[in-house]
């Protein structure tokens, strides 16, 4: 593992406690990002996921002539022991498809091939939220590393996240006490 793949890995310790790695993907050219993910966090019953080392594809912008990269987290109810599999299919259309990840970006039908006939499908990408510690980017000389967090949502949530921003929606499901973790709620639009 890189240095900067272990800085990584260490941030994410710090701010969900222990790790495992889930899985290790060959992407690119001998290009390895693991998925870890860390057992009742950020509370009993739920896991986090996160990847490292898929910041080492640029996603586009550049500050202070440094690329910024990205890395995916997220988390849901233990119960749903293939979100490491949407989190893997993420990585991969990434690579392979260009897929751009950034704030705001969607990935439509990402839950659908794992969890077929649920009203959540999609992933829309966001800032961390719900941990105790907050992930702050990374700057590790050669890239700055920004975490991005996979959102799970309905159709109509998609609907209203497209007509409007993440904000109006994230309001609305603080406001109805959604559980983001629980991969079979139903819509709060």
């Amino acid at each position: 593992m890189s240095i900067d793949n272990q800085i990584i890995q260490q941030t994410l310790t710090e701010v969900f406690g222990g790790l495992t790695i889930d899985r290790q993907l060959d992407v690119h050219e001998g290009l390895q990002v693991e998925i870890v993910k860390a057992e009742n966090c950020p509370s009993e019953r739920i896991v986090s996921y996160a990847t490292v080392g898929l910041s080492i594809v640029p996603i586009g912008y550049i500050s202070s002539n440094v690329i910024l990269g990205a890395e995916i987290v997220g988390a849901a109810n233990a119960r749903f022991d293939r979100f490491a599999d949407i989190l893997a299919a993420c990585v991969d259309d990434i690579f392979r498809l260009r897929f751009k990840l950034f704030p705001g970006a969607v990935y439509k039908n990402a839950l659908e091939a794992h969890y077929p006939g649920m009203d959540v499908k999609h992933l829309i990408f966001d800032t961390p939220h719900g941990w105790e510690n907050d992930l702050l980017s990374l700057n590790l000389g050669t890239r700055q590393v920004a975490w991005i967090m996979a959102v799970p949502v309905t159709d109509e949530e998609l609907e209203l996240f497209s007509r409007s921003d993440t904000g109006e929606l994230q309001v609305l499901m603080e406001e109805k006490g959604v559980d983001l973790y629980d991969l079979e709620r139903e819509s709060v639009v």
